[in-house]
Order: structure tokens, then sequence, then C-alpha cells
């Protein structure tokens, strides 16, 4: 039992207790602890919140399913929680709500709850990526979970568009892969390459807790060593790069799906990566881009058209996209690339990006530093303000002299009408 008549106080400054909304807050900071098994913890005290919100992220994500075994990762985050009766816990118990993302760079989990509840959820989330139960038969639960969500996705034209051009250009590599998987590599994956990864992976050194919200900060701080001490390290180190892919093949895919109801158009580049010093640029540069390609259709066909830089810890790509399009690559790329961005473009479009940045949850600003191993979220910030028009005309140069894919997923051709029939003969008969 707790000698509840033992207290050990902390002095913190007082910048470090007040919660700011936005990027005011991202750039004040948080309290910053850091727990013996190597856990991050970040903690943002705001008294007049609604709710206690906790974000837990796991800096490794599906760049490392085993190559014939895509989804692991996803089915290792879905493992955290794979009934939903304890999903609903969170809604009908605490108030709040829960949601685990993966991408390829991380695993989330995202948990809110009333402030009175707010224990309980750290207590829930601990337990969950702690000692987690990883079976057969919770491995057969997850599985079914995943392939649902799969088969969702696989249906959509789009979807299809988008993993048929990321193959095309990056190949085997993990960013050419899905993180989903397919039907036929989520059935290949057992419990023990659950476990494998699990041990390899999820370790409290390779994860950072942040927590915002209405709660006491010296008392939550303690409920957090309570609850998260006892997580282990990762089993070994984690490597940082993978062997890049060479040179895309650079001949159009036209590939009929039968649920396709119209064609879906993807053109795509390489692109940087989350923590290059080209990252602003990158962003600037598609909002052009998207400028220019918005320019190209009829106004009742702008909200069909998108460019989207997808920048993750090593270089991602730069994603055009069109439905009911063209696939003239060369043509494409004349009508995108080759003029040369103005000073009107630039100056547009870096206050957008910097506002759009601006606009992140100053959580996720702190959560990405870490994953993406930024030098600061402050220099993050900068970055948009720094960047220079010769800084987006190189970066132009270089994706308008980079290989490009193109991949069309079209509609099933309308079978050819047949000649009618000479029923005379019968009729005269």
């Amino acid at each position: 039992m707790h000698n509840k008549k033992l207290f050990v106080f902390f002095a913190f400054p007082p910048a470090l207790l007040i919660f700011v909304p936005g990027d005011a807050a991202a750039q004040r900071g948080p309290r910053q602890e850091k727990l013996l098994n190597g856990l991050k913890v970040l903690l943002w005290p705001n008294p007049a919140a609604d709710n206690v919100e906790l974000k837990l992220r796991i800096h490794a994500g599906s760049s490392f399913d085993p190559q014939g075994r895509e989804g692991t990762m996803k089915m290792l985050a879905e493992t955290m929680f794979p009934d939903q009766a304890a999903r609903d816990f969170f809604v009908e118990d605490l108030g709040g709500t829960l949601s685990i993302t993966t991408t390829y760079d991380y695993i989330q989990l995202d948990a809110t709850s009333k402030p009175e509840h707010y224990l309980t959820m750290l207590e829930m989330i601990a337990t969950a990526v702690s000692g987690p139960v990883i079976d057969r038969e919770t491995t057969g639960k997850v599985r079914a979970m995943v392939i649902a969500e799969q088969k969702r996705h696989a249906a959509d034209a789009g979807y299809i568009a988008d993993m048929t051009a990321a193959k095309r250009l990056l190949g085997t590599f993990p960013y050419g892969r899905p993180i989903l998987g397919t039907e036929n590599t989520l059935a290949k994956v057992d419990f023990a390459d659950i476990r494998f990864n699990y041990d390899r992976l999820f370790g409290a050194d390779n994860a950072t807790l942040a927590l915002s919200g209405r709660f006491d900060s010296n008392t939550s701080y303690r409920a957090v060593r309570r609850f998260f001490g006892n997580w282990l390290k990762s089993d070994e180190t984690i490597p940082a790069t993978f062997k890049q892919p060479g040179p895309p093949p650079t001949e159009a895919i036209v590939q009929e799906d039968p649920s396709a109801e119209r064609s879906e158009i993807r053109y795509a580049t390489r692109g940087v990566s989350r923590g290059s010093k080209d990252y602003a640029a990158a962003e600037v540069l598609t909002r052009i881009y998207e400028s220019r390609l918005k320019a190209q259709v009829p106004a009742e066909r702008q909200n069909n058209v998108f460019v989207r830089n997808e920048p993750r810890f090593l270089p991602g790509l730069i994603i055009f996209g069109m439905s009911d399009g063209e696939t003239d690559t060369a043509g494409f790329k004349q009508a995108m690339m080759d003029a040369p961005v103005t000073d009107l473009e630039f100056n547009a479009h870096r206050v957008a990006a910097s506002s759009k940045r601006n606009a992140q949850d100053g959580v996720t600003q702190w959560l990405d530093a870490d994953t993406y191993r930024l030098a600061s979220v402050k220099a993050d910030a900068d970055a948009f303000t720094e960047v220079t028009l010769a800084d987006v005309r190189a970066l132009a140069d270089r994706f308008k002299s980079a290989p490009m894919v193109t991949v069309a997923i079209v509609p099933p051709a309308a079978p050819e009408p047949q000649p009618a029939s000479d029923n005379s003969e019968t009729e005269q008969n």
C-alpha cells in the first residue's frame, strides 16, 4: 500500500505548465520527461480543457513489414485492442474516443476521456502496449479486421491507382508496398510474425507519449511512471535506412478494373524526405503544381484533380491525380513542370503552405519532430519563412528531370454491339 503522507514536489517554470493551442504551444513547448525504460513523455496541462487527450506514437510503421507479408505492422497495431468491446469502453465508460493509425513511419494510438477518467485511460493504454495478447486466436481476429478494411479500399479505383503508381515507381521498396497488405499477404501473417515485430520495434525506448488537456502535471507524471514503467525496451537497434529503388519503367500502365466507374489517372515521381532541407520547398512546389493542374480543367472538374506531396522518413513521392484524364506523360510534364516558377506563384503558395503547417496541432508537431528526427519544432516552422524562390526553382528543375510513372485505372470496355439476328425465316415457318 502506498504511504499517502509521502509526496515529492518538482518545481517547473510556469511557462512549461501553460497550455496554448496550435503553433504557439508547439514553439513554447511541453514539460518533457523520460522514463528509465526510455519512454519520452510530453505534458501539456490546460485547466480550461473539456477532456484529456493522449497520443502514443511508436516510431516504426509498415516500412518494417517483411516482404511477402505486407500488413504485418497493421495487424500488430490492431492487436493492441482486438475486441470491439474494449474500444467501445472508451466511448461508453470514459466519455471519450479511441483510434489507431498505421503509416509507413509510425503507429499511433489516439485516445480521449473525461478528466475524471483519464487515469483509467492511461492504465488501459499502458496495459495494451506493454503486454498485448499475441496468440493464434487474437491474430485470427485482427486478420479478419484488416482483411475487411483492405477489401473496402480495394473496391476504390483511386486506391488501386495510388498503390499501382507507388509500386511502379518504387518496386519492392517499402513505400511501394501497401500498408494494408493484400488478402494473400495477410493470410501468410501468423502470430509469430507479429510477436517478432513487437519485440523488435514496439519498445518503450522507441515511443513518445503526449498528454494534453485538464490534468495536474505532477499527478499525471507519477501515473505515467507507474503504468508505463514496466514497458520493456526494444530487442535490437532499428535500421535507419533501406536500399533505395532503381530507376522505374516509364511506359504507361493502363489497367481495367471491374469496380471502376470512371478512370483514375496517376503520375508519380520521387519526392523528398520529411526531415530534408527541401521539405518546405516541396510543400510550396506541390501547391503550385496543383494550382496549375486545376487551371487546365473546367471549373466543374477542379475537385477531381490534386497534387500530393507524400514525404516520409526516407524520400517519398509526389503524386498527381485526376479522374477521366489523359495518359500523355510528355504533354503532362510540359504543362505542369516546364514553365519556371514565378514570383507571384511562389509568394502566394509559400504563405498558403506555411499557414497549413502552422494550423497543425502543436502536439502532432512535437511527435513529428521525434519521428522524423527534426532539429526542432521551431526550426521546422522557420523553414517555411526562410525558403526562397531559388530553392523552389532548384527543386522544380530536379523533379522535371526525374523519371515519372503513369498509371490509368479504367472501367471495363463496353461490349461491342452485336448485329441483330435475322428471324425472317423463323417467322415464315
